[in-house]
């Protein structure tokens, strides 16, 4: 809620803010599926799986816990991603499951780099930056049902973090297509 834009849209839409330090995950999830649940045709929810943007200092933490969790399978997963944090699942999944008919749209951006936290955008690091997004639209009958799900996530975002390191640097008279789900 320290980004204004989010703060006051969030506030006057459904929301569920969820704390970083998964204090709470379980009443966090609990609140992302009560916004799933029931979505029409034309309603969405948007999630940011990764909880936070990305530095390098908050790649090193989140590999560091990773690391201490002794998951090593999930280790060298996370390790491969260069450009994005690896995605936190719980609400992610939570919400796929309680919206079982809905679409998945992702967005990949750059451009915000400079920005890891509220106060470097206060203080103006991005004025200049070219800000690049590329949105694809995964129908749900390309989602796995169950354990899969996890692993088709995954994947889905090492293609995020492909097209953030093959974006980050173009010039701006460069133009990329962004990948294609299936």
């Amino acid at each position: 809620t320290w980004d204004p834009c989010l703060d006051i849209v969030g506030h006057r839409m459904g929301h569920a803010f969820v704390r970083r330090d998964a204090s709470d995950s379980a009443g966090d999830r609990e609140r992302v599926v009560a916004l799933a649940r029931g979505l029409g045709e034309t309603d969405g929810v948007m999630i940011y799986p990764e909880g936070t943007r990305f530095s390098e200092a908050k790649r090193a933490r989140v590999l560091a816990k990773i690391e201490a969790s002794g998951d090593t399978e999930r280790l060298e997963r996370a390790r491969a991603l260069e450009r994005v944090l690896p995605p936190r699942l719980g609400g992610t999944l939570a919400a796929l499951d309680a919206a079982p008919d809905a679409d998945v749209v992702v967005c990949a951006h750059t451009g915000l780099e400079a920005a890891a936290r509220f106060r470097d955008l206060w203080q103006g690091r991005i004025r200049g930056q070219v800000l690049r997004a590329c949105f694809w639209r995964i129908p749900r009958a390309q989602v796995p049902e169950g354990a899969a799900r996890a692993e088709w996530l995954e994947e889905v975002w090492k293609k995020v973090d492909a097209w953030v390191r093959a974006n980050e640097s173009l010039s701006p008279a460069k133009r990329h297509s962004g990948p294609r789900s299936g």
